[in-house]
């Protein structure tokens, strides 16, 4: 009989260890998973931090640039990211600006777990600050024929990041409110260099080395189908971008990809690259695509194929900014509807037929390609341009030095009327000799643009910043407790004056920081700063 019970004693202690280890480990994965969210809850644009687990970030020099977990790093300074191998489960973050606009200030998550490596294939350039001495043409390539991409203002600053091998022309990068950045190149000849233009790279082939961000091309290889246990995730890669509308474009193992939205990305090996899209959407090169609900498999033939849902239903997605429910996989029908709403956005409606009320109604239109200017005339400097054909709402003329009439927009810049063109039933404007500057403006320093028109002399300027949104109300309540935020005017430090917070959807809360600022003549450096995030504008306030 002992020996009975103690044949039964053993039966049931070898049954019930693994199934209290089966217990386990969703929850050891759960927690690791919540401790790589928390320790890189301030990962900034274009860093990149350990999250959990063994993580490991090599540099292009063979640098270990990770030792223990909440560390951040900048993002181009890793060559390659390892995560995984070791007893806990492992999990690390990286941010990065990819194609999106520097403006913006948004980023592009990339969250990896379980076993994954990322190699990064854009090393990192040296940068050097250039100012225009004159109107600067930014051309497409460093030849004096090239098409003007766009132009440059007196005085603007600019980034240059590689060189020709004489040195005669500079590739630069052009911020473009909500558009991606332009890329072009200036000649030395109209500009003021700060630093050293020999460590920039030299550019031995201008129409193909194209200027990349960090991890915009990338390699990568995962584990496949080794969750720990029921209710975890396979090891694999989560990438989300800043909504599901506008595409950023990503080379991931030689395959270009427009992405919009959320996918989780998983690649044994180079041959066997798999993309299953969460939510929003993915764009081949050769324009292939694929909604939400769908998967992408290298070397697949079929027209669609629906991702598995089943296998996907433990992904960490809460571990991503933006929050989003998981589709249902994708079916004929639905792909269908998808793809004729995708092709809809490019076709160009059909113009009503003219109505002759509206074509005698006044219209000025810009004849050619011109520079808008801080006053009227050609001694004032350029403060920003407008193409051929854009339409005008001019408030008042005035004549300049020599006699010759400029339209004032609702921006406070000027356009010569020799470079308008009127069709319609337009009445003349008032005609002033004297056209003085609004008494208020104010100055965005994520974007470093006025909202009045150019800065002069006298004006009140209301200067603010707005940093990276809270997760909830109570941080946002406590912010201005942990750092109220700095605002330089050259080197005079002012406590700026906080918004209360605002909702931004999902959750999150957004507060401006501010001050009001007597605008005087000379050259300065505005700087916004709290905890990690600054915002840096250099500004040049004309006399009079």
């Amino acid at each position: 009989m002992k020996k009975l019970i103690l044949i039964l004693f053993s039966f049931i202690m070898i049954t019930v260890a693994p199934l209290t280890a089966q217990q386990s480990c969703p929850a050891d994965v759960i927690l690791a998973l919540a401790r790589a969210g928390s320790a890189c809850l301030n990962t900034g644009r274009d860093q990149a931090c350990f999250g959990n687990g063994s993580v490991s970030a090599n540099g292009f020099e063979g640098d270990v640039l990770f030792t223990q977990p909440g560390n951040i790093v900048e993002a181009e300074q890793i060559n390659t990211l390892q995560i995984g191998g070791g007893s806990e489960y492992s999990a690390a973050t990286v941010h990065i600006q990819g194609t999106l606009p520097a403006a913006d200030q948004q980023s592009v998550v990339i969250f990896a777990f379980g076993t994954a490596q990322i190699t990064n294939l854009a090393p990192p350039t040296n940068e050097i600050l250039i100012s225009a001495t004159g109107t600067l043409n930014v051309r497409a390539q460093p030849n004096a024929t090239a098409p003007i991409l766009t132009q440059v203002g007196v005085r603007d600053s600019l980034t240059a990041n590689g060189r020709l091998s004489d040195n005669s022309w500079l590739r630069v990068i052009v911020p473009q409110r909500g558009e991606p950045d332009l890329i072009g190149w200036v000649t030395q000849d109209v500009i003021n260099v700060t630093g050293d233009v020999n460590t920039l790279t030299v550019i031995r082939d201008p129409e193909t080395e194209r200027y990349l961000h960090p991890f915009e091309v990338i390699e990568i290889s995962t584990g496949a189908d080794d969750a720990p246990c029921t209710g975890t995730p396979e090891s694999g890669i989560l990438l989300q971008t800043p909504n599901v509308t506008d595409q950023v474009t990503f080379t991931i193992n030689g395959i270009v990809i427009h992405i919009a939205g959320t996918v989780f990305v998983q690649a044994s090996n180079s041959a066997a690259l798999e993309i299953s899209v969460l939510a929003g959407e993915i764009v081949l090169e050769d324009g292939a695509y694929f909604p939400a609900g769908s998967l992408f498999r290298v070397g697949a033939s079929a027209r669609f194929e629906p991702f598995d849902a089943a296998s996907l239903a433990a992904l960490p997605i809460n571990n991503l900014p933006a929050r989003f429910r998981l589709p249902a996989p994708i079916t004929e029908e639905s792909y269908d509807a998808a793809l004729i709403a995708y092709q809809a956005r490019f076709v160009t409606p059909t113009p009503p037929p003219p109505n002759p009320t509206i074509e005698a109604a006044c219209r000025r239109t810009v004849r050619f390609n011109t520079d808008l200017r801080a006053g009227a005339g050609t001694n004032y400097e350029i403060v920003n341009s407008l193409a051929a054909g854009a339409i005008i709402y001019p408030v008042i003329a005035a004549p300049d030095l020599n006699g010759d009439l400029w339209y004032q927009l609702p921006s406070s810049s000027w356009i010569s009327v020799a470079y308008v063109e009127e069709s319609g039933n337009c009445d003349p404007l008032p005609v002033t000799g004297r056209a003085d500057a609004p008494s208020f403006n104010g100055l965005i320093l994520e974007t470093c643009e006025s909202t009045n028109g150019p800065i002069r002399a006298g004006q009140s300027v209301t200067i603010e910043f707005v940093p990276p949104a809270y997760d909830n109300i109570n941080d946002a309540n406590n912010a201005t407790r942990i750092d109220p935020g700095r605002i330089f005017i050259e080197n005079r430090r002012i406590r700026p004056t906080v918004s209360a917070p605002v909702a931004i959807g999902s959750g999150r809360y957004i507060r401006t920081f501010s001050t009001t600022w007597t605008a005087e003549s000379g050259t300065f450096r505005i700087t916004g700063d709290r905890l990690t995030y600054t915002v840096i504008c250099d500004i040049v306030v004309p006399v009079g």
